[in-house]
């Protein structure tokens, strides 16, 4: 009989906790995720981009070598904050094969990740009718702008990373740590690559932080649990050493640097006085963003000079927004719903915060300067929908009700991830057919490839022609991919991080001009070492 008594062996994942069991899942369907971006990147055809795509390629490469201290590149001749999104993006880039469409490929697997932990903050600490708003909500922006999940463009990135870290922001004053933690990474996210989110990020930074502890330490009228207090510390304290972390290439760079951009940027906008916006333009800029969800003629932010929608009521439905925030905020304080009453009071804070912001624009309003505004606008009517239900239907938050929620997230998430996926098949199979201008940069860039060893010619000096700039770019990162550095003119130098400034052993300039500048300079003596038909020309002086 004793025989007959044998243990029994349970399946390993039988000895896991459900959660556990649910994060193991999470990772498995992550990486699977990765694997399958990275491997579609992968078939795509080596390419030279241009244009902004050529320089972000360019400091995303030496951020894969870590030797990138500089952010994004501004127009008035410093940069953003600082070189997280590139660091960031990093990762992706070099495993998906250091391609322009890995580029697209490293955004997508950021925006995806984002997107993620906004819908399981959501699930997690919201009201499954809040979670559901919000997901579509979300999942519906994303789908309204195509491009924006593979975009790398500095102005595109930070969008939902801010949208995650409003939600992160009403976590963190719940009480949750990693609402704290994570509105640490996403406002330093945002911030370092767009200068224009900063004012806001800064707000939510200390909300979420100063949020977690009173959350921490008001109980209703008892003393915190010391274990309590123990926790808090202990979340402060890693909160800030992460923030000291993700922070401390740019204070480098401050340090190190004779004029440290950090300066620059204050000096910019604090000391120095400029025209900005009229106030009429800034409220037109703000209520259209905000109610970009809604507008038939949403489009995603192109660089181009701002023009007012022709809908009338987005001032109006701006208004409304935020005149009943409060009020969504003081019905789910009356509910209960802790994440909700503290969701609308931050919405609330960054739509004016958004207002502020746009009114210190420059005189002249360019749509990606105020298009982050849309996902505050996006935010807000996912809530406000959210409240307006809970109203009409009073839904219990059940388990059953939760179960659903997973569903509908899950569901939403889906579309999302196949949207962009699409959008970066789309990408693989443009690179196989690259424009004239990438084959005019990648021509002239083999020619020097071979003409700058031969000629003895190491770190030359490049000029840039303006009318040819973009192509010029192109050139200099794929002569960067090849392992031939280059310095650059002073006069475009403030487009680049400093590892391309002028060391004084320059013993050579090439000249990259487009073909009105090179016929003008062919009645001087010159030596075209490279030619891309009738677009691009490289002229070599000694």
């Amino acid at each position: 009989m004793i025989g007959l008594c044998r243990p029994v062996v349970k399946h390993p994942c039988a000895t896991l906790a459900p959660v556990n069991r649910s994060r193991l899942w999470a990772f498995i369907l992550t990486m699977a995720a990765v694997a399958v971006i990275v491997g579609l990147a992968r078939r795509a055809a080596p390419m030279t981009p241009t244009s902004d795509t050529a320089v972000i390629e360019t400091y995303t490469t030496l951020a894969a070598s870590g030797r990138l201290l500089d952010g994004p590149y501004s127009r008035f001749q410093w940069h953003h904050p600082g070189p997280l999104p590139f660091y960031l993006l990093a990762p992706v880039y070099v495993l998906a094969g250091r391609t322009t469409v890995a580029l697209f490929a490293s955004a997508l697997v950021l925006n995806l990740g984002v997107l993620a932990f906004a819908f399981w903050t959501v699930r997690r600490h919201a009201h499954p009718l809040t979670a559901c708003a919000v997901a579509v909500a979300l999942t519906l922006f994303v789908c309204r702008v195509p491009g924006l999940l593979v975009s790398p463009w500095n102005p595109h990135l930070p969008v939902l990373a801010l949208a995650a870290a409003l939600l992160a922001c009403a976590a963190s004053a719940t009480g949750v740590a990693a609402g704290c933690l994570g509105a640490a990474v996403l406002v330093s996210f945002a911030a370092q690559g767009h200068v224009a989110v900063l004012p806001l990020s800064v707000g939510l930074g200390l909300t979420a932080v100063f949020g977690f502890v009173l959350a921490t330490v008001i109980t209703g009228g008892r003393a915190p649990a010391p274990s309590a207090v123990k926790a808090m510390v202990g979340t402060i304290a890693a909160t800030d050493g992460l923030v000291l972390l993700l922070w401390m290439p740019v204070l480098l760079q401050q340090v190190l640097s004779a004029d440290g951009n950090v300066g620059q940027i204050w000096r910019y906008f604090i000391e120095e006085t400029h025209e900005t916006a009229a106030f009429g333009v800034a409220l037109s800029a703000w209520a259209d963003m905000m109610t970009g969800l809604l507008r038939p003629d949403f489009y995603l932010a192109h660089g181009w000079t701002f023009v007012e929608s022709p809908v009338l009521w987005a001032e109006i439905v701006a208004g409304l927004q935020c005149a009943t925030l409060p009020v969504a905020a003081w019905l789910a304080h009356r509910g209960g719903r802790r994440f909700e009453r503290n969701l609308g009071l931050v919405l609330l804070a960054a739509s004016v915060i958004a207002l502020i912001s746009a009114t210190r624009s420059d005189r002249e309003v360019y749509d990606h300067v105020v298009f982050w505004i849309a996902a505050i606008g996006a935010l807000n009517l996912g809530l406000l929908a959210a409240e307006t239900a809970q109203l009409v239907v009073s839904a219990e938050a059940s388990g059953p009700a939760r179960r659903h929620v997973a569903t509908i997230a899950m569901a939403a998430f889906a579309l999302a991830a196949t949207v962009g996926g699409r959008e970066l098949q789309g990408e693989v199979e443009a690179s196989h057919t690259p424009g004239a201008e990438s084959r005019a940069a990648a021509a002239v860039a083999d020619a020097l490839a071979t003409q700058i060893p031969a000629r003895g010619l190491a770190r030359p000096l490049v000029r840039f022609d303006q009318d040819a700039w973009g192509m010029a770019a192109g050139v200099v990162l794929d002569l960067q991919k090849r392992g031939m550095p280059v310095s650059i003119e002073d006069d475009w130098l403030a487009m680049y991080p400093v590892a391309f400034k002028v060391t004084g052993d320059e013993a050579a300039e090439i000249a990259l001009l487009g073909a009105a500048e090179h016929l003008r300079r062919t009645a001087r003596p010159a030596t075209v070492i490279a030619t891309s038909g009738d677009q691009l020309f490289a002229h070599l002086s000694r």
